[in-house]
């Protein structure tokens, strides 16, 4: 989640609208990444899921979704080219191997869209990031 952060920073800096991280963060998802099975808002699950990372003790979040007010978050491994997200009742299910999968591919969709880029600033940034960019395994 603090690559993504990062990453829409460098992507849409933090002035004006993009001062409120959560406008930020999930533009940046819902920009970057090319999953096209996932049938809802993406970006504000993902923030929600950030937000319950850091903020919170029980990983759940008051973020509507359909009729379903408040949800709770649950961390599975299944393989990776399963599904990243699944929402059954009040409960996302998220593929922590997927998710990794999925942020690289935020990373490559990103370091793309970098390569075509005018702004020599944000080139800049994001190769002294991708340099320091690391795999975290648990298990």
């Amino acid at each position: 989640m603090v690559v993504i952060d990062l990453l829409s920073k460098m992507r849409f800096g933090d002035s004006g609208d993009y001062g409120q991280v959560g406008k930020r963060f999930k533009d940046f998802v819902n920009e970057f990444h090319n999953e096209e099975n996932i049938s809802i808002d993406i970006g504000v699950i993902l923030y929600a899921f950030r937000n319950a990372l850091h903020h919170s003790f029980n990983m759940a979040t008051n973020v509507r979704l359909g009729d379903v007010d408040a949800y709770n978050f649950c961390l599975i491994s299944a393989p990776s080219d399963q599904r990243l997200l699944s929402v059954n009742s009040n409960v996302v299910k998220i593929n922590f191997n997927a998710l990794e999968v999925f942020v690289n591919n935020l990373i490559e969709s990103y370091k793309t869209h970098i390569l075509h880029c005018e702004n020599d600033a944000e080139c800049d940034k994001f190769s002294v990031m991708l340099q320091k960019y690391g795999i975290m395994r648990i298990g």
